[in-house]
């Protein structure tokens, strides 16, 4: 079963985003001389759908695209916010003293419903 395509990370829309093969991507007709009888594929946020333009990494299968573009970043959390930002403002994970807005991928978000 194929995996459903997650929303554009960029503009939100949901219906735009498909997978095209390079060809498609290129508006390459079969004759031109840079056709590709073996294409890769990309997730691509479509205009003509209303999306962004949006890509996503060429891949060897449509499978693969679309994990590529499932796949998300962690959240970037300010030094200030993270749980681990401790004593005399020390961050474990870089190792060295940080400001209150210095941010990194690393760092895990308090609990805010405490």
């Amino acid at each position: 079963m194929t995996e459903k395509l997650l929303p554009c990370p960029f503009c939100g829309s949901d219906n735009a985003p498909g997978v095209y093969d390079e060809n498609e991507v290129e508006g390459l007709a079969e004759g031109d001389l840079r056709f590709v009888n073996k294409p890769y594929y990309s997730v691509v946020c479509s205009l003509h759908d209303q999306g962004c333009g949006a890509e996503g990494p060429y891949c060897k299968t449509p499978e693969e695209a679309i994990a590529a573009w499932n796949r998300r970043t962690p959240d970037v959390v300010r030094c200030g916010e993270c749980e681990n930002w401790g004593d005399e403002y020390y961050c474990p994970f870089l190792g060295k003293t940080t400001l209150y807005n210095f941010f990194c991928g690393y760092g895990v978000r308090k609990d805010c419903s405490v």
